[in-house]
């Protein structure tokens, strides 16, 4: 499917991260909370059926991983993917608390400028340092929720500030808390810190 295209290149991979536990909490009333649901890795492998990756010897499945025990795979989310400029954005917005990541895509890359769902509709590529290509489409902005949007606010209780929500919801209902999409591999491929994103013309 990559030679089906032509490429450019968005940036840099400067992070990636595996979710190994929901990053909402709560019966009644959830919450946004990402500590200790998100770990930070040098690599991982990803194929159709979701990430993988070795933390302290032991093979870990990401929550969106078909065989994760508590999968919220939907097979249109396997992989997701977040820019630094759309982190910059959300700082400037709402604190300094919007670190690289903090809403928990697998992927974050080095960009300028912020993308939209538009601007990825014909799918991306990683491209490692022997310029293999691991190609991912249909990808669309992740839909914001109400703990999310408390988080970005800072507010404990969301509905007491409702409108305040439903403004934080809009400005992050244009994929500023990243994309999801679907690998093309059925094998795993590895992904690594420094590994480059393309994007199809």
């Amino acid at each position: 499917m990559a030679e089906q295209h032509q490429w450019r290149e968005i940036g840099r991979i400067c992070l990636l991260q595996v979710q190994i536990a929901p990053l909402k909490v709560g019966n009644h009333r959830r919450v946004y909370r990402p500590e200790g649901a998100l770990r930070a890795v040098e690599t991982f492998n990803l194929s159709e059926q979701g990430i993988t990756a070795v933390i302290n010897g032991e093979e870990v499945y990401d929550m969106h991983h078909v065989h994760h025990p508590a999968s919220h795979n939907r097979q249109s989310n396997p992989v997701s993917i977040g820019f630094t400029s759309h982190y910059t954005d959300m700082r400037a917005r709402f604190g300094a608390h919007m670190g690289d990541g903090v809403a928990g895509e697998n992927i974050i890359v080095e960009t300028e400028g912020i993308l939209t769902e538009e601007d990825l509709s014909r799918g991306v590529a990683v491209r490692n340092t022997r310029g293999e290509l691991v190609t991912i489409q249909h990808l669309y902005a992740i839909p914001p929720c109400k703990p999310f949007a408390g988080f970005c606010l800072q507010l404990a209780d969301t509905d007491q500030h409702q409108a305040r929500v439903k403004t934080a919801l809009q400005y992050l209902h244009t994929g500023k808390r990243g994309f999801c999409g679907e690998p093309s591999t059925p094998i795993p491929h590895k992904i690594t810190i420094n590994d480059t994103l393309l994007v199809a013309l």
